[in-house]
């Protein structure tokens, strides 16, 4: 419930206007008394020699005006852990703003955002006040449900896709109106063969928008493509709306295939560990001193070799330890190049930037290695003297190395390797390995955006932990797709603590799938579709966080030794609680293109703000940003490929009480979506 509180004047308004009265007569009874001096000009009147006429007083200052509160949430019926916004009224100039809450929660501003995590009534009461005193009250009462747990969902039946609160779907299936929420209905076919249906949504109005969505989250490619059928009635075209956000640039795109390079030859080395037999064997006797080499401290040099083109070619390069670090068990040791230093290009700030975001028992390192496991150490490693050897008492450090070398690639920002992990008497293969934990990072970029490399160590560092914990320790490698999602899966969950306000997932790679106009396989993760994939990667990675938190990236490493990729994500996912990655590839792509609010989606769907035990996730608005996409993306299919989505924008016609499309055809092992907001 929502009012209008009462007004109070205070005092000060008495004193203002005292004041003014004061000022007023005391100005004319000073030029009254001096009339008769004629120098004194100043106050008009005097006569002689045509002295100019006194200014006219200034007018007194029109008094501030009074706060007119009114109360009001985004919703007043929530789930518990929603996102709910507040807003006191319109805005006014010269108005102070404070919100107290019935849990003891204050805040100050005319907009307040709360997420709400326990069941119960929440009543918000708004307080505005101007410079004079004078305050009014407003409140407003918000009902937070918990959660239920969502409902199978079964195959081969044409039904609601969402119940609940901000579901606009009815049990009978028509369209409860807009102010109830998003209507969704779905129908998975789990059949050998295409099903065709027609597709009747009665309750809706002219001009609502309305997106089929089709999610083939299988494991193989669909045997035949989808189709929309027929609309029976001419739709009017689709509004022309504003791009929330645009797709990245070729920048962008020539630095995540770059990468995709790097990946490959990564998991060559992975191959590489998996085929090599453990022995048990001394290490080799030059192997302190190595260590003792990249142990070193601020100002000391050493030669770093480039391998990220090829191995057997390497390109060195000196660089200096510039500033060293403490995190949990082990240090950190930043290097600059020096051509970097030199030149002026990479300065002590950029690097104090990068070095705050990363150390400490709060930085990105420390918070990775408590998601995933460390980074090197264990009885597997003391089994190959082959690979860089520590102890308890004396652990590898790792070393952040600022270069201009990164391969022949102009744009990635940059990378780890795994062969420099290992001993240079290792094989031939290894003779030009740094022998050092290692990541390399690109100077230019470091300089004009420490945010951006600050994310992009969180994910290389993934790649590092990985290594460690899957190729090394369990003789395990994953595909590329699985790999790259885990890092932007880290991305995206350390963000608010080691860039606030800055997080490279949902601000870059979800605008970026939206514009792909879908149609990229995920699990074909192809060198030159490199930022499609990464974008469709990375969209999961964020949607899973929000779903079912940190747990399911931490899983991927513990419990899928000896399974492909896909059962492994699968089988995880289902032990979640989930119905599995086909299931969540569905929410996905209706979340991404049919469009969702970043507050109050239906249950299961959207990109809402939350916030798990020691990590909160910006949301995102897929609706606003429907316009970033392309259009109807299905008259230029091809083929339906494995865990891949395509769509297709209408309206409902002019005088329609009714969205009808007859003949909608539903591949095998597809899922239909059908969304109107």
């Amino acid at each position: 419930m929502s009012g209008y509180g009462v007004k109070t004047r205070a005092k000060p308004v008495g004193h203002w206007a005292t004041w003014a009265t004061w000022a007023t007569w005391a100005t004319w009874g000073t030029c009254v008394a001096v009339a008769a001096l004629a120098s004194l000009a100043g106050c008009g009147g005097g006569g002689g020699g045509g002295a100019a006429p006194a200014p006219a007083p200034a007018p007194a200052p029109a008094p501030p005006a009074d706060p007119v509160a009114r109360a009001t949430a985004s919703a007043l019926r929530v789930y518990a852990g929603e996102a709910v916004q507040f807003v006191g009224g319109d805005l006014q100039n010269g108005i102070s703003w404070r919100w107290e809450f019935s849990d003891t929660t204050a805040m100050d501003g005319l907009v307040a955002e709360r997420l709400l995590a326990q069941a119960g009534s929440v009543q918000a009461t708004v307080t505005g006040q101007n410079s004079l005193g004078v305050t009014a009250r407003s409140s407003v009462t918000v009902q937070v449900e918990a959660a239920p747990a969502l409902a199978p969902r079964p195959a081969g039946v044409w039904q609601p896709g969402c119940s609940g609160l901000h579901c606009a779907t009815a049990a009978d299936g028509s369209y409860l109106g807009a102010a109830s929420g998003v209507g969704v209905w779905r129908l998975r076919n789990a059949s050998p063969s295409t099903r065709v249906l027609d597709v009747d949504l009665p309750g809706v109005k002219p001009g609502q928008a309305v997106t089929l969505v089709f999610s083939h989250g299988e494991s193989t490619d669909a045997n035949d493509l989808p189709g929309a059928g027929t609309l029976a009635a001419p739709a009017s075209a689709s509004p022309t709306r504003a791009h929330a956000l645009a797709a990245s640039d070729g920048t962008q795109a020539a630095a995540d295939a770059a990468h995709q390079r790097l990946l490959n030859q990564q998991r060559l080395q992975a191959l590489d560990d998996l085929q090599t037999p453990p022995v048990a064997a001394a290490a080799p006797a030059e192997a302190p001193q190595r260590r003792a080499r990249a142990a070193t401290e601020v100002g000391a040099s050493r030669v770093w070799n480039d391998l990220m083109d090829d191995v057997s070619k390497p390109v060195p390069y000196t660089a200096r330890v510039v500033s060293t670090c403490a995190v949990p068990g082990r240090r950190v040791v930043f290097w600059v190049e020096d051509e970097l230093s030199t030149a002026g290009t990479v300065k002590t700030s950029d690097v104090d930037a990068l070095q705050q975001s990363f150390c400490g028992d709060a930085g990105g390192y420390a918070l990775a290695v408590a998601l995933l496991g460390e980074v090197w150490g264990s009885s597997e490693i003391n089994t190959r003297p082959w690979l860089l050897q520590e102890s308890a008492t004396n652990r590898q450090d790792v070393n952040v190395v600022v270069t201009s070398h990164l391969g022949s690639s102009t744009s990635t920002v940059g990378y780890f390797y795994g062969v420099n992990n290992s001993y240079r008497s290792r094989s031939s293969r290894y003779a030009n390995s740094n022998e050092a934990l290692a990541f390399f990072v690109r100077g230019t970029s470091l300089a004009r955006s420490p945010t951006d490399v600050s994310s992009t160590l969180v994910h290389e560092l993934t790649h590092m932990i990985n290594y460690h914990q899957r190729s090394v320790r369990r003789s395990v490698s994953h595909d590329s797709w699985l790999e790259e999602t885990s890092a932007m899966a880290t991305e995206d969950l350390l963000s608010d603590r080691i860039t606030p306000g800055a997080n490279k997932i949902v601000r870059g790679r979800l605008p970026n799938y939206l514009a792909s106009g879908s149609g990229t396989p995920l699990l074909d993760w192809a060198e030159g579709q490199s930022t499609a994939n990464y974008a469709m990667g990375g969209s999961l990675a964020a949607f899973l966080n929000r779903r079912l938190g940190p747990g399911w990236t931490q899983k991927i490493i513990t419990e899928c030794d000896a399974m492909s990729s896909y059962a492994c994500l699968d089988g995880v996912l289902r032990r979640a609680g989930s119905e599995g990655l086909a299931d969540e590839f569905e929410r996905l792509g209706t979340t991404v293109f049919g469009g969702m609010p970043q507050r109050h989606a239906p249950l299961g769907y959207g990109f809402p703000k939350v916030q798990w035990p020691g990590y909160l996730l910006m949301g995102a608005d897929t609706a606003e940003q429907a316009g970033s996409r392309r259009k109807a993306p299905l008259d230029a299919l091809t083929r339906l490929g494995r865990t891949s989505h395509t769509y297709v924008d209408d309206q409902v016609p002019a005088g329609a009480t009714r969205y009808v499309r007859r003949g909608v055809r539903v591949p095998a092992g597809t899922v239909l979506t059908v969304v109107v907001r």
